[in-house]
């Protein structure tokens, strides 16, 4: 990986208010700062429950499959 250029996609210090509850709620209960991948691993868990939300509840793996495959943006 020479001479690459990594872009982290998250800020554990950022003073937003979405990133600040997000590292405040994460550090109480586990005791750490979470990383990009724990950022990540939060934001994905929390489009998979938005997914099961819109279908009201999820029968078959293809469906929650096709629902996310709608969200765009």
């Amino acid at each position: 990986a020479e001479s690459c250029t990594f872009v982290d996609s998250y800020f554990a210090q950022s003073q937003e208010t979405p990133f600040k509850n997000f590292v405040e709620k994460f550090s109480k209960i586990y005791g750490y700062t979470p990383a990009a991948a724990e950022a990540m691993a939060y934001d994905a868990g929390q489009v998979v429950v938005a997914a099961i939300k819109e279908l009201d509840g999820v029968s078959a793996r293809s469906d929650l499959k096709d629902q996310l495959m709608k969200f765009k943006d």
